[in-house]
């Protein structure tokens, strides 16, 4: 995966944990499509939206 780009590493998906949802704050796409795998922004380098990546 990913885990090493800017964004996406262990400690900034922990710090978001930390600081955005045990704050309250939800993923509303996550909530309302549980199970679904899918992207609510793609970049526009590299056709992200067309591959959904």
């Amino acid at each position: 995966g990913n885990r090493r780009s800017a964004g996406f590493t262990d400690e900034e998906r922990q710090s978001f944990e930390k600081n955005f949802l045990s704050n309250g704050f939800v993923d509303t796409f996550r909530r309302q499509h549980p199970g679904v795998v899918g992207y609510t922004y793609w970049g526009y380098r590299h056709g992200g939206r067309r591959t959904n990546k």
